[in-house]
């Protein structure tokens, strides 16, 4: 049987990973547009998300990935993170903009379970 010493943790493998989410639109995005995530109770946000990184829309300026603090908030109670895009000068006026935004890191649930066991 797998598991620590006491048979716990059955089948984990990480407690926090981390979670892309690619976001695109047929419609057009004005300067400084605002996302908001809100995460399911068993994906929580807690102090290990501690990094945002964005690409296209989410890119916090040229030649820079990661969002500084000031371009999103997280609110722990509501498991929520809200966040500021569409900055860069190259992805204003996209027809079709699109963007990739990465949380380092989300805590997973303890465990996954079937849904029908035998």
């Amino acid at each position: 049987m797998g598991g620590d010493s006491v048979g716990q943790n059955v089948g984990r493998v990480f407690e926090y990973n981390k979670l892309s989410f690619y976001i695109g639109s047929v419609i057009p995005f004005e300067q400084y547009c605002y996302f908001k995530f809100v995460f399911p109770d068993r994906l929580k946000i807690d102090e290990g998300l501690q990094i945002l990184t964005g690409y296209d829309i989410f890119q916090p300026s040229e030649g820079s990935y990661q969002l500084p603090t000031t371009a999103y908030s997280i609110d722990l109670n509501t498991n929520t993170v809200y966040v500021e895009g569409c900055n860069m000068p190259k992805t204003l006026f996209n027809p079709r903009p699109e963007g990739v935004l990465e949380f380092s890191y989300v805590l997973l649930p303890d465990y996954v379970a079937d849904q029908n066991p035998v």
